[in-house]
């Protein structure tokens, strides 16, 4: 919608820019005419400048009405969406009215208070959380290319899974690719293998002998 207004804009801008060319014009054609000694200005010249201006507005007005009918639908479209919004917000209001109706024992003290302040905390969190989400989403972000940059190095000392991880070394992390889902198929590979290998040293692992000879 700023977009369209802008448009809207121009188009009251260019038909300033129209009007002060189409007076040049006019005024070039006068002094031209004057200078030349010549009484009336040529009515080819008046026709040219007069069907430039025309056809030049024209247009305009076919942008400016465009610009203006597809403001009305995102106009429009945003008031559906808004009241969709306030519809279902309605109904989350409603049902959480009949959700605390349906606490068994709301109105005696013991429900009631624990209930309040757990509401309460749960709307704090959720408020800190909120206004830090910045701040936390660049914390994962560090962490989480901290761990990648590991995984791909023990990706790449594997001969398995070599060519993946120098392929996932080349890429952006903050880009959607779903070659990121090898690094969690690394790590449950060498999750897997670690279990195996566990139970291999507990099967290889030779018996005590606990009848007291040599």
């Amino acid at each position: 919608m700023r977009r369209l207004a802008k448009d809207a804009q121009k188009w009251v801008e260019l038909r300033s820019i129209l009007q002060d060319q189409v007076r040049g014009a006019k005024e070039f054609v006068t002094d031209y005419c004057q200078y030349f000694n010549a009484n009336n200005t040529p009515e080819d010249l008046q026709s040219v400048i007069e069907e430039f201006e025309q056809n030049t507005n024209t247009r305009i007005g076919q942008l400016d009405q465009t610009s203006r009918d597809l403001l009305q639908i995102e106009f429009a479209w945003a008031s559906i969406t808004e009241t969709r919004i306030s519809t279902r917000l309605g109904q989350n209001v409603m049902l959480l009215t009949y959700a605390l109706w349906a606490i068994p024992n709301i109105n005696e003290g013991s429900t009631r208070n624990p209930f309040i302040i757990t509401s309460v905390i749960v709307g704090l969190v959720t408020l800190l959380i909120a206004f830090n989400l910045e701040k936390l989403l660049g914390s994962i972000g560090q962490v989480y290319n901290y761990w990648r940059t590991k995984v791909i190095e023990d990706m790449r000392s594997d001969k398995n899974w070599k060519e993946k991880g120098e392929r996932l070394e080349d890429l952006n992390p903050t880009w959607k690719n779903p070659s990121e889902w090898w690094l969690f198929e690394y790590m449950a590979y060498k999750g897997t293998g670690l279990l195996t290998g566990r139970r291999r040293n507990k099967r290889e692992q030779p018996k005590l002998n606990t009848g007291g000879t040599c």
